[in-house]
């Protein structure tokens, strides 16, 4: 591998922070072209069919399927104005929290059928590689905090993203939304391409939602994705810019109120840690041979570009299309 980054380094301790890949527990995430906002706020230039909707006010209610505000009823023609709204529409959290739960439901119910789910926090926090206790991952809490966040199918509706109830050791999950959304995906993908590509990557491994530094962790998850969608394109590569597009915490690194000394200490621990987490947390590096990052990445520098150079894909084949 060779990794230039003018001053931004990627030290090899850094890669003792998750020794341990769980190779058979993967992430879904989505690459479908009309999909890629499924499973967070809005945050590409390309339209999206569907996205979520976290305005993170009281004034928003919803009941019996139906968006109010202030008590008026919103139509689903006018979701799109509330949805595009950043001073309305928060980011997450914990975006790749949902996208852990999301493969956890694909991966190992049947969430194409069902919206209902029964389970247990061993069972999800074995998949997704967290621990548990009061020093743990908080997987509970964590997902409580999806509630009032919904997921908008513009063609469809809008609906709870995550409904999470808890009795004794057993643990109930609901979503009409990520059942209709992993639907919506599966046709658009036969629609565009008649279901011969993918319509998701699973390079990527589920304890990825574990790595502390989550801005490193976002960008990890936007270079392996640039990398699935590009295919054979000779030289894949991403402005810092428009990763910021897509990262809301990057963007605030970026653009933010904080002191400059503050801002370049979060972005050089972001991108310092990009590399070890694409080799600790995803088979990247195993599956396509001879891959090089070549950095310009200067400290605070939007306009900075990352390079990515491979010979060829030589992993195995995996899932990522289904059956419409």
């Amino acid at each position: 591998m060779v990794v230039r980054e003018n001053g931004l380094s990627s030290r090899k301790s850094y890669f003792v922070e998750t020794e341990m890949k769980q190779m058979g527990n993967r992430l879904n995430i989505i690459t479908q072209h009309q999909c890629t906002d499924m499973l967070r706020t809005p945050s590409t230039r390309n339209e999206s069919c569907m996205a979520l909707f976290n305005p993170r006010n009281d004034r928003y209610i919803l009941r019996d399927g139906t968006l109010y505000l202030d008590g008026r009823r919103i139509k689903l023609s006018e979701l799109v104005d509330h949805v595009s709204d950043e001073t309305i529409n928060q980011p997450l959290e914990d975006y790749l929290l949902l996208v852990g739960i999301f493969s956890f439901l694909h991966n190992c119910r049947d969430l194409r059928k069902d919206t209902f789910f029964v389970t247990s926090l061993n069972e999800v926090s074995h998949y997704l590689g967290v621990t548990q206790g009061s020093k743990g991952f908080r997987l509970l809490e964590k997902l409580k905090s999806f509630a009032g966040v919904y997921g908008v199918i513009f063609e469809e509706g809008l609906f709870p993203v995550l409904e999470v109830f808890q009795s004794n050791n057993m643990l109930f999950l609901s979503s009409e939304y990520l059942h209709r959304a992993l639907n919506v995906a599966i046709m658009r993908n036969h629609e565009m391409f008649d279901g011969k590509r993918p319509f998701y990557t699973d390079l990527a491994f589920a304890n990825l939602v574990a790595a502390r530094n989550k801005v490193s962790a976002q960008i990890a998850v936007e270079l392996l994705t640039l990398i699935v969608k590009t295919g054979k394109a000779p030289e894949p590569h991403v402005a810092v810019t428009t990763l910021a597009e897509r990262i809301p915490k990057l963007h605030d690194i970026l653009y933010g109120n904080a002191p400059e000394v503050a801002r370049k200490r979060q972005f050089y621990r972001a991108f310092d840690k990009v590399i070890p987490y694409l080799r600790s947390y995803s088979s990247l590096f195993e599956d396509y041979a001879d891959l090089e990052f070549t950095s310009g990445v200067q400290m605070l520098r939007p306009t900075s570009v990352i390079r990515i150079r491979y010979s060829g894909y030589i992993g195995n084949e995996r899932s990522g299309v289904e059956k419409a």
